[in-house]
């Protein structure tokens, strides 16, 4: 993975430059981490080997709300969505089809927490970048310290959505595991989310630790 790490560098002025590549990374990342979330492992909680939009249509739901629902379980493969049938007993007619949609829900969570060990690896660069750029504050002035402090913080509060979007994985993948009957299948995945986690909340607060130090 190529991170773009922006040094610390004091001009003839005494500068230091208070913008990070790598944070903006970490920000591109985090975007893209809670979007697939939000379109994809969700996809898994409204499908579960359920027929999402028969059930919604017996409930009394709009048509949108049926065509909305019908979309999203052919999304995982048109597994439930497409059913004919009045009976909503029908969800539970294939084995073969719950298989099929947990194996789709848990390979997006392995996607997920690939993007997720990608955000730790830009956090731990990104507090590597900090702690140089305060080694090399020593000798530098009062202005020059605020600025990267300054910008320590804007870094603390992007890692801070990282952790927040780690956190509603890991609220949807229990869901899901209780949806399909406690599977342990979900099991490694939210480990591994929640270990990837806590590596975050760690670089937080090395971060917090440097801006200290910095002030």
């Amino acid at each position: 993975m190529s991170l773009t790490l922006v040094s610390c560098e004091t001009t003839g002025g005494g500068s230091i430059s208070s913008k990070s590549g790598t944070r903006s990374r970490l920000v591109a990342q985090t975007d893209d981490y809670r979007r697939t979330i939000v379109e994809a492992v969700s996809v898994g909680a409204v499908v579960g080997g359920v027929a999402t939009a028969l059930i919604t249509a017996a409930a009394g739901g709009s048509g949108r709300d049926v065509a909305r629902n019908g979309l999203i379980g052919a999304a995982i493969g048109g597994a439930v969505g497409g059913i004919a049938g009045k009976d909503i007993a029908d969800r539970k007619r294939s084995y073969v089809e719950r298989e099929d949609s947990l194996n789709a829900v848990i390979r997006q969570a392995r996607a997920n927490n690939a993007k997720l060990s990608g955000m730790v690896s830009t956090a731990s660069a990104l507090v590597r970048q900090r702690r140089t750029e305060a080694a090399a504050l020593k000798k530098a002035s009062a202005s020059q310290r605020q600025t990267l402090a300054s910008s320590i913080s804007d870094d603390e509060s992007a890692l801070s959505a990282a952790i927040a979007a780690s956190e509603r994985e890991i609220a949807q993948l229990k869901s899901l595991k209780a949806r399909y009957n406690n599977s342990s299948a979900f099991n490694s995945q939210i480990g591994t989310a929640e270990a990837k986690q806590r590596e975050l909340i760690n670089a937080r607060r090395s971060l917090t630790d440097i801006r200290g130090q910095v002030r």
